[in-house]
């Protein structure tokens, strides 16, 4: 369980460092909207800490994403000499001119079970009366629902 947690923690933290540079933001500069310290900040886009699901939420609001946003694997970038950076998502690469577009597009849609179960997914995870390892667990499937979304 550890071995997925850190998992878990890295995915994260990746995740939060791509959409800081997305907003050209420093970790000094959202460490300080968030109001932590910034080693504590750098520590969990290292992957080193694991954040509660408050200040994960903390995170999201000052980047101005859902929460769940921040579990979607990040987008891996590859840049070759002679040839123009493309994006790699979900095993296929993509041309950077539109590169979060071409993502998605690769992306297939939910069905309408699938789209019931994420629902009831991110309700269990926002319910704050579940026990924080159901919320936990109930944001893991949701990750893992978005992840095999992207993948096929």
């Amino acid at each position: 369980m550890a071995r997925r947690d850190d998992q878990l923690c890295r995915a994260v933290g990746a995740r939060l460092r791509e959409l800081r540079r997305e907003q050209g933001l420093t970790q000094e500069a959202l460490a300080e909207r968030i109001g932590v310290e910034v080693g504590n900040y750098a520590h969990v886009e290292q992957g080193v800490a694991n954040p509660t699901l408050s200040t994960l939420g903390r995170f999201a609001t000052a980047l101005g994403v859902p929460v769940l946003e921040l579990f979607r694997a990040p987008i891996e970038r590859s840049v070759r000499v002679g040839r123009p950076p493309s994006v790699k998502a979900g095993g296929s690469n993509a041309k950077t001119a539109g590169a979060r577009a071409a993502a998605a597009r690769a992306a297939r849609r939910p069905t309408r079970g699938e789209r019931v179960e994420l629902r009831a997914l991110a309700a269990k995870a926002t319910d704050e009366s579940a026990s924080l390892d159901d919320r936990i667990d109930a944001v893991r499937s949701y990750a893992a629902i978005l992840t095999r979304l992207a993948k096929t």
